[in-house]
C-alpha cells in the first residue's frame, strides 16, 4: 500500500459525567410532543460494523501532538459555524466525580482528531487486522484508508488501500471467512461494491460492482439467515434491498420492497419474540416521512409493512434495544425539527408503548444504543448536524433517559459508530464531522 501526505492526529481532554448527579427521566412524557401512541402490530430495530492495512512507513503517517484539554475556545454545541479551523474540542458540561470510570458513570476522556487528505465518509471502529486490536477505518475521495490501532486508545498512520468512489460504508464479515469486509454504495452509478478483507488490513474489490434497483442512500450489514457470511441491506430513493451471501463475497439480491419514496434512515432489531431479525426504515412519500416496521422471517426475507405512530414529523436515526430490561425489543429515534429523541418501549410481540422524549441538540441525525456506562444497562447516543455535537444520555434501565453529557465536536456529525478501540471494555465511539475530519471519543481506562 501506499501513503499519502501525512494526516493530522490530534489529541484533547475531555471529561465525565456521573448520571446519579441527576435526576433520571423515567417519566418524559412532559416534554414538548412526547406523547402518541404507536401502531398495535408494529415492529423493529438497527445495526453495524469493521476494516483494511500493509507495511507501511510510519515517517509517512500522520503526526501526533498533544493538545491543551483546558482549552476554553472550542466550538460549543449550539453556536459552532461547523469550520474545522480550530481542532480543540472543550469539555462536557460535567466531570464524573474521581476521573476514573465505575459502573454507571459516564466517563469520556480523550478525543482524537484525524484530519484525512480529502472529504471523509463513514468511519468506523472495527479490527481490520485480525490481532485483537480495534482499528479505524472510513472512506475518502478516491480511497479506503485505515489506522491500525494499539489497544490503547491510539492508532498509527494512515494506510491507503484500493481506489474506490463510494459515499457510505458499513463493515461485516460478508464471505464468512472470519475478516472484516467492507460494503459500499455510490448513489451516483447506482452500485454496492465489497472489498474483502485480508486478515491483515488489506482489502480486495470484487468485481464487477452489484448494481442496485435506484440511487443508493444508505448501506448495514447484519446476519439475517444465519449461514455463512453476512446480508447486506441497502436504502434506496424508492427501495430497501436486501443482498444476501453465501459466503463467496460477492452477495446477490434477494429481498426487495418499494417503499413509495427515498430512504431515511435503516435499523434492525428483535420485536416479536421469535429471535429473528427485525427490518425498521423511515421513508419519505407524499411530503411526509414515516418510521415502519417489517419483521423478519429468519431467512433474508420480511413480513408486511407496518406503520409505527412516531411523535414528530421528521423522525431520523432509527436504532433498537431493550432500554427497560424486560427482553423485549424497544425503539429510539431522533426528530431533526423538533430537536428530541423519543423512545418507544416494546411489548415483544410487535407492538409499542406511547413514546416518552427528551430534548436534543439542534438538528439531531444519528443515535447509537449502547452501554457506555458499563453497568448493563443501553444508553442512547446522539449524534447532531446542526449543534455539531454529540449528547450521551444514560439509561435508568427502565426506559428513561438521564440528564445528557454533552461533547462539543469541531463540525455537524455526518456519521456515527462505535467499538472497543482502548482496554477499558466500555465503547468508544467515532464520528465523521465537517465532512474533513474524524473524531475518536475515548470512554475513560
Amino acid at each position: 500500500m501506499r501513503c499519502r501526505p501525512p494526516c493530522l492526529l490530534l489529541v484533547a481532554l475531555t471529561g465525565c459525567f456521573n448520571p446519579d448527579a441527576a435526576d433520571p427521566q423515567g417519566d418524559t412524557g412532559s416534554t414538548d410532543g412526547a406523547s402518541t401512541g404507536a401502531d398495535a402490530s408494529a415492529d423493529a430495530g438497527p445495526g453495524t460494523a469493521p476494516g483494511s492495512s500493509d507495511d507501511a512507513d510510519a515517517s509517512d503517517g500522520p503526526t501526533t501532538s498533544p493538545v491543551d484539554g483546558s482549552s476554553t475556545d472550542a466550538p460549543t454545541g449550539d453556536s459552532s459555524d461547523g469550520s474545522s479551523s480550530d481542532t480543540s474540542t472543550g469539555e462536557p458540561a460535567a466531570m464524573c466525580g474521581d476521573g476514573v470510570a465505575s459502573p454507571g458513570e459516564l466517563c469520556f476522556d480523550d478525543l482524537l482528531l484525524i484530519e484525512p487528505s480529502d472529504v471523509v465518509f463513514d468511519a468506523r471502529l472495527t479490527d481490520v487486522d485480525s490481532d485483537g486490536d480495534v482499528d479505524v477505518v472510513y472512506l475518502i475521495g478516491d480511497q479506503i484508508v485505515t489506522h491500525l490501532g494499539t489497544g490503547e486508545g491510539a492508532f498509527g498512520p494512515a494506510l491507503y488501500g484500493e481506489t474506490v468512489f463510494e459515499q457510505a460504508a458499513d463493515v461485516g464479515d460478508v464471505d464468512g471467512d472470519g475478516r472484516v469486509d467492507l460494503a459500499m454504495i455510490n448513489r451516483y452509478d447506482n452500485t454496492l461494491e465489497i472489498a474483502l478483507g485480508d486478515g491483515v488490513g488489506g482489502f480486495a474489490l470484487q468485481v464487477p460492482p452489484i448494481a442496485t434497483s435506484a440511487a443508493p442512500a444508505l448501506v448495514r450489514v447484519a446476519d439475517l439467515d444465519g449461514d455463512a457470511g453476512v446480508e447486506v441491506i441497502v436504502g434506496t430513493d424508492s427501495a430497501v434491498e436486501v443482498f444476501r451471501s453465501d459466503g463467496d463475497g460477492s452477495p446477490q439480491p434477494g429481498f426487495g420492497v418499494g417503499v413509495g419514496g427515498p430512504v431515511l434512515s435503516l435499523g434492525l432489531g428483535e420485536y416479536d419474540g421469535d429471535g429473528d431479525p427485525d427490518l425498521l426504515y423511515v421513508r419519505e412519500a407524499y411530503g411526509n416521512q414515516e418510521l415502519f416496521v417489517r419483521l423478519g422471517d429468519g431467512d433474508g426475507t420480511f413480513g408486511s409493512q407496518v406503520m409505527v405512530d412516531v411523535d414528530g414529523d421528521t423522525p431520523r436515526g432509527v436504532a433498537g434495544g431493550d432500554f427497560d430490561g424486560d427482553g423485549d425489543g424497544d425503539i429510539a429515534y431522533v426528530d431533526a425539527a423538533l430537536g428530541m429523541l423519543y423512545i418507544h418501549l416494546g411489548n415483544g410481540a410487535g407492538g409499542f408503548a406511547d413514546a416518552t422524549g427528551v430534548p436534543t441538540d439542534a438538528g439531531p441525525a444519528h443515535t447509537l444504543a449502547e452501554d457506555v456506562t458499563g453497568d448493563g444497562v443501553l444508553d442512547v447516543v446522539v449524534g447532531h448536524v446542526e449543534g455539531a455535537s454529540l449528547w450521551i444520555y444514560a439509561g435508568d434501565g427502565a426506559g428513561g433517559l438521564g440528564e445528557p453529557l454533552t461533547i462539543p465536536l469541531a463540525g455537524p456529525v455526518d456519521a456515527l459508530g462505535s467499538g472497543l478501540a482502548n482496554a477499558d471494555a466500555i465503547p468508544d465511539l467515532v464520528a465523521t464531522t465537517n465532512a474533513d475530519l474524524v473524531t475518536v471519543v475515548l470512554s475513560t481506562p
